[in-house]
């Protein structure tokens, strides 16, 4: 394949994450492959865009949250570069496809030779409205209203599409996509998702009744979450774990399917369970028989 070009971003915090993507950048340059790295801080940081726009593969060198960095960029541009993430961190991470330099290799070899295995991340969209302002984004793991510390609990009212779910008292509400499954939603009592699902993971947080459960919902379905309430109340949003903004009742927070997509390089079914089984030792007791 004539023109490739694969763009190198590590976590420039982590010395693991450095000296992996010089190793990479060594291999790969042996190889032939032109290689544009993400400048280590201190060192006159590449144009985060010019660096994506030249990529045809991106390889994000950290842990999940360099991997959410990275795709948010791509999404942002309407990158049409494949992804695969190069994890370092050692902790509980789920979207990283290898922690291996020779994996990554060997998937772009398999992206040159027109061999590779490939998925996508659709986005999906939220829009806040209170009346004073409105706000709207897109996000791939997450979007969680969750209230002031101080604050009296609000009532979170869902409604999904026309129709009322029901209301509860509690400290927020998340909603998440498949991939977001296994991070905030997870740590709340929601269920894991396998990443091939495109749907909507809507998880009470601290909600003041056993009666309240997660729900998976369409994305078409648009839940919404409705608070009313004192104005004295503040609740702030967060996508992706970034704060976005703070919130005063009245407000209602939709959620949609998005418009961007991120394509993945060497991600599919198998990875997830993989990754499940190993990380959270869904497998046999070691010495006990079986595959």
């Amino acid at each position: 394949m004539k023109d490739l070009t694969v763009g190198i971003f590590p976590h420039y915090q982590r010395t693991e994450a450095k000296n992996k993507a010089v190793k990479l950048k060594e291999v790969l340059e042996l190889a032939n492959i032109k290689v544009i790295m993400r400048k280590f801080e201190g060192e006159g940081s590449l144009d985060d865009n010019l660096w994506l726009e030249k990529s045809s593969i991106v390889v994000s060198i950290g842990g999940d949250g360099t991997f959410l960095r990275v795709a948010r960029y791509m999404a942002s541009l309407n990158s049409n570069a494949h992804l695969i993430g190069l994890n370092t961190s050692g902790s509980l991470g789920f979207l990283n496809c290898t922690s291996t330099i020779d994996q990554v290799k060997k998937e772009i070899n398999n992206f040159i030779k027109g061999k590779f295995t490939s998925s996508e991340i659709q986005t999906l969209k939220t829009r806040l409205f209170t009346e004073e302002e409105k706000y709207e984004g897109e996000f791939i793991n997450e979007a969680f209203l969750v209230r002031d510390i101080q604050s009296r609990l609000p009532i979170f009212q869902i409604k999904i599409g026309k129709s009322l779910l029901g209301s509860f008292h509690g400290e927020g509400v998340i909603l998440s996509s498949s991939i977001g499954s296994t991070a905030q939603a997870l740590s709340a009592g929601g269920s894991l998702i396998s990443h091939q699902l495109y749907c909507i993971n809507l998880v009470p947080f601290s909600a003041h009744s056993i009666n309240i459960r997660p729900i998976l919902v369409n994305p078409i379905e648009k839940p919404k979450v409705l608070i009313k309430g004192s104005k004295e109340l503040k609740l702030y949003l967060f996508l992706d774990g970034l704060k976005i903004m703070m919130a005063k009742p009245p407000l209602t927070m939709e959620v949609s399917p998005g418009s961007n997509r991120i394509k993945l390089l060497g991600m599919n079914g198998d990875n997830f369970y993989k990754t499940i089984r190993n990380k959270l030792s869904w497998g046999w007791k070691k010495g006990a028989s079986g595959t």
